[in-house]
């Protein structure tokens, strides 16, 4: 619908039910009277909540108007928020050039793109998604096996309004070797926080380090350079030969050697990590590759965990557990101590020895053999645990 010019209308009434589909633009004009916010009104809207899996939208109204004592206006119906919101400029005078209905899975989505659901032709690429005040949550996206668009941007949970924060959502890079230029952020909010949020990369080298290829990860982020965007969000690192840009605001540092790493691997590379403290970083699933040192004899072996640059608070390179006949150590290499602090430390490794249960039958003899052994140091800095005996 197209008109010149509309005048002394109290209320604005929208049909929705009436063959209208997202994407659709209902009513165009120059301009509209003066109007009171809470004198517009959807008919019908759960029509489009009716088989909606993500997000849709119709521009209820182009042109000019002044809403008066604006305020956002919407409902929710399981894990989807519904309702109107305006684009224009003010807070409760407001000047819009358009007024929106809005119907967004704010929460429990998941999406994925792969080579048989390609990324649409723009962004930005979102699993949840919230314009209408609610803080999205527990969502999740996959990018898997595909790059991701250049200068683009991903988001796990994406929270367009000015109300609301962005927590406990994910986004998985799997299996990306396609250079990628592009930023990615597990939990995004316009002016709230962004905590607890996961990001898990795995067996991805075409973030970075290769040519046209960039690509920055954020555990959280926001619009407000005040708000929490780091608590409590955790990089998952899996599979070796990731290569990541640059790494921002990520709590937590989790890799699993359980995913096909083997000794000498390298599970990350990247630029850089922001600051991190050192108990903050930790190793899961080790059972896999102790399994196979012990099968393979083997008395000391590394993994190096992440190389690039990353300043460690708190540093103490320590024992990390013992399992079966081996100790695991993890410790930092490079980098210079500020206080506490190491930093700008190269490299984390993950160090493990065969401590017992080990024979050596030496055919000659040199100014240290043994068979078992157990480091009482790791890096060159002692550590706060009792040394424990050789084996042998």
């Amino acid at each position: 619908n197209r008109v010149g010019r509309i005048y002394n209308f109290e209320k604005l009434v929208f049909d929705v039910g009436t063959g209208v589909n997202s994407g659709d633009t209902m009513l165009q004009s120059y301009s509209i009277s003066d109007t009171e916010w809470g004198n517009i009104s959807v008919d019908n809207p759960t029509t489009l909540l009716t088989g909606a899996t993500n997000s849709r939208q119709v521009t209820l109204y182009e042109g000019n108007v002044t809403l008066h004592n604006y305020a956002l206006t919407s409902q929710t119906s399981d894990d989807f928020e519904y309702g109107l919101r305006a684009q224009g400029t003010g807070s409760s005078t407001v000047i819009a050039t358009k007024i929106f209905f809005d119907v967004n899975k704010f929460q429990k989505a998941e999406v994925t793109y792969d080579t048989h659901n390609p990324f649409p032709a723009t962004g930005p690429f979102y699993s949840g998604i919230s314009t209408l005040g609610h803080t999205v949550n527990s969502n999740t996206l996959t990018i898997d096996g595909v790059g991701l668009p250049g200068g683009s941007y991903s988001y796990g949970g994406y929270n367009q309004s000015l109300i609301g924060d962005a927590t406990k959502n994910t986004v998985i890079l799997k299996n990306i070797a396609t250079p990628s230029n592009a930023y990615v952020y597990a939990g995004y909010a316009t002016k709230g926080s962004a905590t607890n949020n996961t990001a898990i990369v795995s067996g991805s080298s075409g973030l970075a380090m290769i040519w046209g290829a960039n690509t920055y990860i954020y555990g959280g982020g926001s619009g407000d350079p005040l708000a929490d965007v780091k608590t409590g969000n955790t990089l998952r690192i899996e599979k070796s030969g990731n290569r990541v840009g640059r790494i921002y605001n990520f709590e937590k540092l989790v890799f699993d050697v359980g995913t096909g790493v083997n000794s000498g691997d390298t599970m990350l590379q990247s630029y850089s990590i922001s600051d991190t403290k050192w108990d903050h970083v930790s190793i899961s699933n080790p059972n896999n590759w102790v399994t196979a040192l012990n099968n393979a004899d083997v008395r000391n072996s590394t993994i190096t965990l992440y190389s690039g640059q990353v300043s460690l608070e708190n540093y103490n390179p320590a024992l990390v557990r013992t399992l079966g006949n081996y100790e695991l150590g993890k410790k930092a290499v490079g980098g210079s101590f500020s206080g506490t602090t190491l930093a700008n430390a190269s490299q984390i490794v993950l160090e493990g020895t065969r401590f017992q249960q080990a024979t050596t039958t030496p055919t000659t003899w040199a100014a240290d053999v043994h068979a078992g052994i157990t480091h009482c140091h790791l890096g060159g800095l002692f550590r706060t645990e009792p040394c424990r005996e050789r084996a042998g």
